[in-house]
């Protein structure tokens, strides 16, 4: 079930990557050992720490769990901190998102933004989004990760960082959200992700790897997104949004959406 944290190509890719940013002529004995140890972890081990499958089997508690739109401003005390999100639909299907980020507050609320300007950054997402409205969306955290560069900072206080380890430490923190974002996303099948291997990022078609979508795939993603429907309000919204008037980022649903 969880194989896909050894197996994506992306998360081995990224790892790589980040071994060769480590500095070469003068290896820093400190820096590298803390980078390389976090790397050499076994990521189901890693996983352990996390206590994911206990929460995913719900034997202990979710860190967050709000309705929108109350859950955008309750969201706030995660700013800055990095962790993977659930957005999950109350409707009876229990149609869900799953997603990773260094700074909760922020990238949940780009969402809210987002699914009314930006449609083609998460098109299945945001179509569902706007057909039912974010009333019918429970905001959920499942865990929260390491900064890796505050706890190195902790661990080492009189160290002096230069710009480059800073972003190896950046780049590590990340390598550990795709990990825990590829459990989660093998464990609990999130319908409304377009990929369910984790990718570093990027638009639709093309990710900072530089992987891009094979056309047999671009034609599911497209099916996927054939017949959907949107609610009088939501056109208006969108039309509103493409004519430069000004809208609102949120509306509470209307009634026929609600049904």
């Amino acid at each position: 079930m969880s194989l896909n944290i050894n197996t994506n190509p992306f998360i081995n890719d990224f790892k790589n990557k980040i071994i060769n940013n480590l500095p070469e002529n003068a290896p820093d004995t400190v820096f590298n050992y803390f980078v390389l140890d976090k790397l050499s972890m076994d990521r189901l081990e890693f996983i352990k720490t996390l206590e994911l499958a206990d929460i995913i089997q719900n034997n202990k508690p979710l860190l967050f769990q709000s309705k929108a739109p109350d859950a955008f401003t309750e969201i706030y005390k995660y700013n800055k901190l990095p962790g993977i999100y659930w957005l999950y639909s109350t409707l009876p299907e229990n149609n869900s998102y799953i997603g990773h980020t260094t700074n909760l507050y922020k990238r949940l609320t780009n969402h809210k933004n987002y699914a009314l300007t930006e449609l083609n950054r998460h098109p299945k997402l945001y179509n569902y989004i706007n057909k039912y409205g974010w009333g019918v969306m429970e905001i959920r955290v499942i865990t929260l990760l390491s900064n890796s560069e505050l706890l190195f900072r902790n661990l080492y206080p009189n160290y002096n960082l230069t710009n480059d380890q800073i972003k190896v430490l950046n780049k590590l923190t990340k390598y550990e959200l795709l990990i825990t974002e590829q459990y989660c996303i093998d464990n609990l099948n999130p319908d409304l992700n377009l990929d369910l291997i984790v990718n570093v990022g990027g638009l639709t078609n093309k990710g900072a790897s530089g992987y891009v979508v094979p056309e047999k795939e671009l034609l599911r993603r497209s099916q996927n997104l054939m017949g959907r429907t949107f609610s009088e309000e939501t056109i208006k919204l969108i039309k509103d949004k493409m004519t430069g008037k000004v809208c609102l980022l949120y509306t509470s649903p209307s009634p026929r959406d609600r049904s």
